[in-house]
């Protein structure tokens, strides 16, 4: 009995620590192929159905050592099934199958722990990417304008620096605690808002923890924006940005400040501000409306130049917010 373990590799001290898998497999090929060796007039498959079995162990366990106390485990259920049958000198088509049931639950087992394995490293790859999570609010303004203004800078970003972003569409609900697990947020609209007093908390405490909110006037929601603002901080004022502001060179320069993408009421773009101590925690742009030009080129019709300049200065706003600590 203990022959036959030790040619496979398999005892009761069975010992291989993190030595490569591929050792495990061929150990395992040589086991099926000397079992179906003395089985041949029991009817039992062909020799090469095991080699076939090894390798799908090889692919799904490749460059994967974590699994080897998994082998282990199985082969050793295994060599006791077939040591005690060599004992008694009846290899059946049941000890056969026996096997192939094992080895079955065993490929199982480890084609669910590899997608599982993937999926956990690709969500951890995503948590630690950059998101803009656009802001859900009340009052019937249109939150959800233009879901393409995101994900195209997001794109811009990307392809002009080494920041790691997530370029998909994402919201988030100002009457849910998932805002604190988005840095920066984006809010715009047309028309009215509303924030309930515990929205106006919950805001509040997100800006004061670190968070950012880039809001941008699409033309109507500036009355109620600074309204419900005053909610917000109530013992703040909203403060007019100097060109000088680190936001207009964080990196594109922009020396007359925001650009003026849209002309609403043909009124000079302005830029304004709330602070937390010294930090800028949300950017207000009003008669600019630079977040139209980052929408795809088909919805404003906007003219390319127009479109780069509104892309630069949305990278200028991430740039800074990932980096306004620097100026403090």
């Amino acid at each position: 009995m203990f022959s036959l373990a030790k040619d496979i590799g398999v005892t009761s001290g069975f010992n291989l620590g993190n030595r490569n898998v591929s050792f495990l497999c061929n150990n395992l090929e040589r086991l099926f192929l000397s079992l179906y060796a003395n089985t041949a007039n029991d009817a039992a498959p062909t020799a090469t159905e095991p080699i076939i079995s090894s390798f799908f162990i090889r692919v799904l366990l490749m460059n994967n050592d974590n699994y080897c106390f998994l082998l282990r485990g199985q082969l050793s259920i295994i060599m006791l099934k077939v040591c005690h049958k060599k004992m008694h000198g009846t290899y059946t088509i049941k000890c056969v199958l026996y096997i192939y049931m094992r080895l079955f639950t065993l490929l199982l087992f480890i084609a669910f722990s590899v997608a599982a394995s993937a999926q956990q490293k690709q969500l951890s790859k995503s948590a630690s990417q950059f998101h803009i999570a656009r802001l859900k609010y009340s009052g019937g303004g249109d939150w959800y304008n233009d879901p393409s203004c995101e994900p195209n800078l997001l794109r811009f970003v990307r392809n002009n620096s080494n920041i790691d972003v997530n370029p998909d569409y994402l919201w988030v609900d100002l009457a849910s605690d998932d805002i604190f697990n988005y840095p920066f947020l984006f809010m715009t609209g047309h028309g009215n808002i509303e924030f309930t007093d515990a929205e106006a908390k919950r805001l509040r405490a997100y800006l004061e923890a670190g968070g950012f909110l880039y809001a941008d006037d699409d033309y109507g929601m500036d009355k109620a924006f600074r309204r419900e603002m005053k909610k917000v901080f109530p013992e703040r004022e909203l403060q007019e940005l100097p060109f000088d502001h680190p936001v207009f060179h964080s990196h594109f320069d922009f020396p007359t400040g925001v650009p003026k993408t849209h002309e609403h009421d043909g009124k000079q773009p302005e830029s304004f501000g709330y602070f937390s101590g010294k930090r800028l925690c949300v950017l207000y742009t009003y008669e600019s409306n630079p977040s139209d030009g980052w929408a795809d080129p088909d919805i404003h019709s906007d003219p390319p130049e127009k479109r780069q300049e509104a892309l630069r200065f949305g990278m200028n706003i991430i740039v800074f917010a990932l980096t306004q600590s620097q100026y403090q």
